[in-house]
């Protein structure tokens, strides 16, 4: 026990020189690698009623717990024990690793000794007959890896080139297709090979084959959304061109938002409340068939809302619907969206809808043209590996900026949502929601590489056209990312009071409050990854006994305290794959920029 309290009173600071809390159960359990649950539960119920700690500290931990205690110690304690098997598995390993190596080094030799022979006969039939291909001055090889071309015959028996080829598929599946694709950019002579590399398997050999096929048409390849979607490593389905892979369906399931239960009490009072607001906008009309005849009355429903506004708990689901209501009032009775109307009206509107939503979390919505640091981390990262494609590294301008508060600021983003006005085609709006999809999964790739396990954690995006909404996830599956909508239909808001009846009578509000519980959770994970990688101030400034020390305000939620270990898994290479804009395209004219643009929404370069 008195090793549990020395390990509590440790004195711990941040960068900035500021206090900080490292006591949570997950913290605990992984400090004194703890196996057994209800014999941890106990010695950390010690720790917590300890007269070693400050009253005012007690208290913050112990609430702390309740709320892990209640949300999240099932899901924590089964991560947990899997890591403990793993650790041991890898424990094991570990004192076999000699034979383990001799038995690998042997059979990478084999595999790359028949791979080799191969390679010479299909040579030797290239030099009698020639067998590549011309399209659009590329050239296409057949039935050659790209990598063992490159082979010289001293080295091609030797078994340290042979792991390298097998770790280069493994780890880089795409790098073929990719560094084609960059050459093509870069304006150079590519050579695109047939052949799919003989180590993928699956869904992986699946979008090689379809982002192959794609290249291997005419037109330009960053013109190509579709094969820089399935380059960087997702299944988009909400594209029709995405629905053709044998996962697709579990991406689509998967991708569901959890809906609010009907039976719960929250739902019901929702409910009631809608309907006594459809009474007030028609207070001469009891019966409800007949609405529909009936002048609505704005003002009646505006009083209606206020005297409900200021009867509500604050921190109920009723009292967001209400503030959602008033302002969607507020917007009829201006004109808010009478036509013509530019985008920018449509994102501020969502960022202030969404803002109301998220007001009770630790989440905000930041509209108005920013640079993803995400985008720009993705490009510098691919352009490192495969050249620059642009005179200027650049990330993408973004409609509207998910960020989370930590450390006291709003500089984490945690999803980018993208909006177009009315106007948009719907070729427009497809090709917006793959430009989203690649800009999310950048994200996402950053979290994951922090500690956050996205194949349960994940964000819900919306994507907007005018006042209308859809939803899709975006999380990973074994070695990819897929996309899916989540929900059946999206959710649009009213322009006009004859459409408030529709609106009341619609699921729109419910989607949004089972979309702000999910982003909320979200939350909760994010903040947890961010505080393992690194150190925060949290919970108090010192531990003293005096009830009048002040306290710090929980950033965010005093349950999201470090409890993710980093990940430890090797994933596919991550790289997320942006067009360069023609404006920032390397070798081009002065002149030509003015005539460049292709449809003034690739600003700072990325498409």
């Amino acid at each position: 026990m008195e090793t549990f309290i020395a390990w509590a009173n440790e004195k711990r600071t941040s960068s900035e020189g500021q206090r900080v809390e490292h006591v949570s159960f997950p913290s605990f359990v992984k400090n004194f690698t703890l196996s057994d649950q209800s014999s941890a539960l106990a010695d950390y119920a010690d720790v917590l009623t300890s007269s070693e700690l400050s009253a005012k500290r007690r208290k913050i931990l112990q609430g702390a717990h309740n709320i892990f205690m209640k949300s999240r110690l099932p899901d924590f304690w089964t991560s947990w024990k899997q890591q403990l098997a793993l650790d041991k598995v890898q424990r094991e390993l570990d004192t076999s690793s000699a034979t383990t190596a001799k038995k690998t080094a042997l059979l990478a030799q084999e595999a790359c000794l028949r791979e080799s022979a191969k390679s010479f006969g299909n040579l030797k039939q290239e030099n009698t007959s020639t067998s590549t291909v011309s399209i659009e001055n590329d050239t296409v090889v057949y039935e050659q890896d790209e990598e063992q071309s490159y082979q010289s015959d001293s080295n091609a028996t030797t078994i340290e080139p042979c792991i390298a080829l097998s770790l280069s598929s493994r780890t880089r599946p795409f790098h073929p297709l990719i560094s084609y694709v960059f050459k093509k950019a870069q304006d150079q002579h590519a050579v695109l090979l047939s052949s799919i590399p003989s180590d993928l398997s699956g869904v992986l050999r699946e979008m090689y084959s379809v982002a192959l096929k794609e290249l291997s048409k005419p037109g330009s390849v960053v013109d190509k959304k579709d094969v820089l979607v399935l380059l960087s490593g997702i299944i988009n389905t909400v594209a029709p061109s995405g629905r053709r892979f044998s996962i697709s369906k579990r991406i689509s399931q998967g991708s569901r938002l959890r809906p609010l239960d009907s039976s719960s009490a929250d739902y019901r009072d929702i409910k009631d409340l809608l309907e006594d607001l459809l009474k007030n906008l028609y207070p001469a009309i009891t019966d409800t068939n007949s609405m529909n005849r009936g002048k609505p009355r704005l003002l009646s429903l505006k009083r209606r809302v206020w005297t409900l506004l200021s009867e509500a708990d604050e921190e109920t689901a009723r009292y967001t619907i209400l503030q959602i209501v008033s302002q969607v009032l507020l917007w009829i009775e201006l004109g808010q969206f009478v036509s013509p109307t530019s985008e920018h009206v449509y994102v501020s509107s969502w960022c202030t809808l969404f803002n109301i939503l998220l007001l009770d979390t630790s989440l905000r919505a930041i509209p108005g043209e920013l640079v993803s640091k995400a985008s720009t981390q993705a490009r510098q990262k691919a352009e490192s590996e495969y050249g620059p494609t642009s005179s200027a590294a650049c990330g993408r301008k973004v409609d509207m900026s998910i960020r989370i508060r930590f450390d006291d600021n709003w500089r984490h983003e945690v999803a980018i949502f993208e909006f177009k006005a009315t106007t948009a085609t719907q070729a427009m709006c497809e090709k917006q929601q793959r430009k989203s999809v690649r800009l999310n999964a950048a994200l996402l790739y950053d979290l994951e590489a922090k500690g956050l396990d996205i194949t349960k954690s994940y964000p819900i995006i919306a994507e907007g056209q005018a006042l209308g909404l859809d939803f899709y996830a975006l999380r990973r599956y074994d070695e990819i990312l897929g996309a899916g909508r989540s929900t059946t239909k999206g959710i649009s808001l009213p322009s006009h009071v004859d459409q408030l009846k529709a609106f009341f009578e619609s699921e729109t509000l419910f989607i949004l409050l089972s979309f702000k519980e999910h982003l909320r959770e979200y939350a909760f994970e994010v903040t947890d990854v961010l505080a393992n990688s690194a150190p925060t101030p949290f919970g108090y400034v010192h531990d003293s006994d005096d009830e009048e020390d002040e306290v710090n305000a929980p950033t965010p939620d005093p349950s999201s305290r470090p409890s993710t270990p980093p990940s430890t898994k090797r994933r596919p290479g991550s790289f997320v794959l942006f067009s360069p804009s023609k404006k920032n395209k390397l070798g081009t004219r002065a002149e030509d920029v003015s005539e460049s643009w292709d449809d003034g929404d690739d600003d700072y370069g990325n498409t």
